[in-house]
C-alpha cells in the first residue's frame, strides 16, 4: 500500500462463523431447556452450518470466504496461504489477507475498484474501514506522504507491572506472582511480535528463565515494561521506498553462552531498503519480519553463535526473496526458486568480524567444529 500509494481498505465480517460452508456431515442438537419459539418441545435440530463453539467452525469460514475471493479473481499465494493477488493481465493489481473474520486489502485501478464493490456485496459486513483502523491488535494509519504507520500505542499503555509482596524479599516467586509474570511476558510478547522488535530479546530471555521463580525474573520483567512504556515506537513503511526496486536486507547478530541455560541467543530482522544504502547513502527501510531466540545448536565459541545465526537469516531471507518474485505478476513457479534467488537483490549484514573473515578468505583453512564447518560453506 505504501509503495502503490494506494488507499489501504479493513473490513470486518459480522457473524462469520455462522457462514461456513456446509459442514459435510450430520449434527444435532436438543433444544435448549426453555425451548425456542415455534418450534415443538421435544424436537431435534439438525446443523446446517458451521456455529461457534465447533471446532471446525474457522475452517469451515476460511474455506467460504476463500471460495469468495477465489470466485471473484482473486489468486492464492503459493507462499503464503493467507495472502491473495488479483491480477490485470499479468500484472498484480491488487493484494489481500484475511485472518479470522478480517480483511486488509489494497489495490489500484479499475479491475481492483470494480473488484472492491463486488467484495463489499458478497458478504455482509460489520465495518469497512480505509487507512486508519485496528487490524491483529496493531493501529493502521497513514503519514501526509501516504507511508503506512503501524504502532500499539494504547495496548503497551495498558500492560500492568507485577505486585510483588514485599514482605517475601528473598524468596521464590509464589503462584500468583508467577501467573502475573506469565502474563505480563505474554502481554509484552505480543507487542514484541507485532510493532516492537525492540523488546524481543528480553521477552524470549524472561520467559526461559520463569521456572526458576526467582524474584529477579519478576523485576526485570518489570524493568522491562518501563522501558517498553517509556519509549512509544511506531513502525513506518515508506512510500519512498518501491517494492519492485527494493532489496532485501537480513541483520543478524548473537551473543555466545550469554543465557542463564548456557546456550547462546540470537537475533534477526528481515527488510526492505534501496541499494544505494549500501553505498552509504541516506534512505528508507521497512521491516518486514525480526525475532530473538535461542541459538538451536549448542555453541562451542561466539563464530558458532554468530555463524548460526548468519546461516538462519540467509534462509529466511531467500524465502523473503522468493515472494517478493511472486509479487511482480503472473508467471511465477515455485519450481524456478533458485532463479528467482538471483533475480531479486539482497544482502546480509551482520557486525562478527570472525564471521566476515572466514567466508572472505581463500586460504581453505576450516574451524574445527565440523558442523559449523559446512554450515559457513554453505552460506
Amino acid at each position: 500500500s505504501a509503495s502503490w500509494k494506494s488507499d489501504l481498505f479493513q473490513g470486518d465480517v459480522s457473524q462469520a462463523f455462522l457462514k461456513g460452508m456446509n459442514l459435510g456431515r450430520d449434527i444435532y442438537l436438543h433444544l435448549p431447556r426453555e425451548g425456542l419459539p415455534a418450534v415443538p418441545p421435544g424436537s431435534v435440530l439438525k446443523v446446517n452450518t458451521s456455529v461457534y463453539g465447533m471446532a471446525d467452525a474457522p475452517r469451515a469460514w476460511w474455506l467460504k470466504f476463500k471460495s469468495i475471493l477465489e470466485n471473484l479473481g482473486w489468486v492464492e499465494s503459493k507462499l503464503e496461504r493467507a495472502l491473495f493477488y488479483l491480477y490485470d493481465g499479468d500484472k498484480v493489481c491488487g493484494m489481500g489477507g484475511p485472518h479470522v473474520d478480517d480483511f486488509i486489502c489494497t489495490g489500484k485501478g479499475e479491475k481492483f475498484e470494480h473488484c472492491l464493490k463486488k467484495m463489499k456485496d458478497a458478504v455482509k459486513w460489520g465495518s469497512w474501514k480505509v487507512n486508519t483502523f485496528t487490524h491483529c491488535g496493531r493501529n493502521i494509519t497513514r503519514d501526509k506522504d501516504m507511508s503506512v504507520l503501524a504502532e500499539q500505542h494504547v495496548y503497551v499503555d495498558k500492560l500492568r507491572p507485577i505486585v510483588l509482596e514485599s514482605n517475601r524479599v528473598g524468596t521464590p516467586l509464589n503462584q500468583k506472582e508467577v501467573d502475573q509474570t506469565r502474563t505480563l511476558l505474554g502481554g509484552l510478547g505480543r507487542a514484541a511480535k507485532q510493532t516492537r522488535p525492540d523488546a524481543c530479546y528480553g521477552v524470549s530471555v524472561l520467559l526461559s528463565e520463569i521456572n526458576t521463580k526467582e524474584r529477579e525474573v519478576a523485576k526485570r520483567a518489570n524493568k522491562l515494561l518501563e522501558r517498553v512504556q517509556g519509549e512509544m515506537v511506531t513502525l513506518s513503511f515508506s512510500s519512498s521506498l518501491h517494492m519492485d526496486k527494493a532489496m532485501l536486507v537480513v541483520f543478524t547478530d548473537a551473543s555466545f553462552a550469554n543465557r542463564r541455560d548456557g546456550h547462546s541467543q540470537g537475533g534477526v530482522i528481515y527488510a526492505l531498503m534501496s541499494p544505494a544504502s549500501l553505498k552509504g547513502e541516506p534512505g528508507p527501510i521497512s521491516f518486514l519480519e525480526w525475532g530473538s531466540h535461542r541459538v538451536k545448536r549448542v555453541c562451542k565459541s561466539t563464530l558458532s553463535a554468530e555463524g548460526q545465526m548468519v546461516g538462519t537469516g540467509i534462509e529466511g531471507g531467500d524465502f523473503f526473496k522468493v515472494l517478493l518474485r511472486e509479487t511482480k505478476g503472473k508467471g511465477f513457479r515455485l519450481s524456478r526458486y533458485a532463479d528467482y534467488l538471483q533475480e531479486v537483490e539482497g544482502a546480509a549484514i551482520l557486525d562478527a568480524r570472525s564471521v566476515f573473515d572466514f567466508l572472505n578468505t581463500d586460504s581453505g583453512e576450516l574451524p574445527t567444529d565440523r558442523r559449523l564447518a559446512l554450515d559457513l560453506r554453505l552460506i
